[in-house]
């Protein structure tokens, strides 16, 4: 199982957040967070996730691209991408 945890380090809050990990190719996992209009993600405040990756290999020493989608509360998109590293537990 992947845990992603993510911050609103923004000064707006998010009704829509989700992300896509992409361990290779075509191996994509999508990641929703409980974020809407009735459950924002006010900034400074936390988002988790968490998917059991079925047949996803991956090391913790390679770095993956995680995409993240999300909506500020005035409708305006976004997508950020970012390479991360996978931790053991």
């Amino acid at each position: 199982m992947v845990e992603l945890i993510l911050k609103n380090i923004s000064d707006r809050s998010f009704i829509n957040l989700r992300a896509t990990l992409i361990l290779g190719e075509g191996e994509l996992f999508n990641f929703d967070f409980n974020v809407s209009e009735l459950y924002p993600l006010t900034p400074g405040m936390n988002a988790i996730a968490d998917q059991t990756l079925i047949a996803g290999g991956f090391a913790n020493t390679s770095l993956y691209t995680l995409v993240i989608y999300g909506t500020f509360e005035d409708g305006l998109g976004f997508k950020y991408v970012e390479q991360i590293q996978i931790a053991l537990p």
